[in-house]
């Protein structure tokens, strides 16, 4: 029988660096979800200020009917009053409208006319939910004719 010759590939020593990429690896996670939290804040609070801007416009709105109800009251009908009362066309339901009116009678010369201050407050939501909306809208109106 012959013999073989049995040859044995000498190992290479390589420094220890157990651990490495596992480092690397948490880091990597660590980063990716800190900027995804970052991103859904941000587009959290780009749609809070879409929402809060769009009931903002709907409370000015609801301000601005409850000032041309007041003008034509006290134009046309020549009354004046303090009114309180809740919207519902679509869009604007749940707003409830506060309207106020004074009355002031002026004479100048021989002409005599009457000056309205008008006031309209429109809210919606509630301090506790934290979506009060209001908006407030004054306005001042006679019923002197031009000269």
């Amino acid at each position: 029988m012959k013999s073989r010759a049995v040859f044995r590939v000498p190992r290479i020593k390589r420094p220890r660096e157990c651990g490495f990429t596992l480092v690397a690896v948490v880091f990597l996670i660590t980063a990716l979800a800190t900027l995804a939290a970052f991103v859904a804040n941000i587009s959290t609070s780009q749609h809070m200020t879409t929402l809060l801007s769009v009931q903002n416009a709907r409370a000015y709105n609801a301000a601005k009917s409850g000032l041309e109800w007041a003008i034509r009251s006290a134009t046309v009908s020549n009354s004046c009053g303090n009114s309180n009362f809740v919207l519902n066309p679509p869009g604007l339901s749940g707003y409830s409208v506060s309207v106020s009116c004074s009355r002031t009678a002026v004479t100048e010369g021989t002409t005599n006319y009457v000056v309205y201050l008008l006031g309209s407050t429109a809210t919606a939501g509630g301090a506790a939910t934290g979506d009060l909306t209001s908006r407030t809208i004054d306005a001042t109106v006679t019923t002197a004719t031009g000269p």
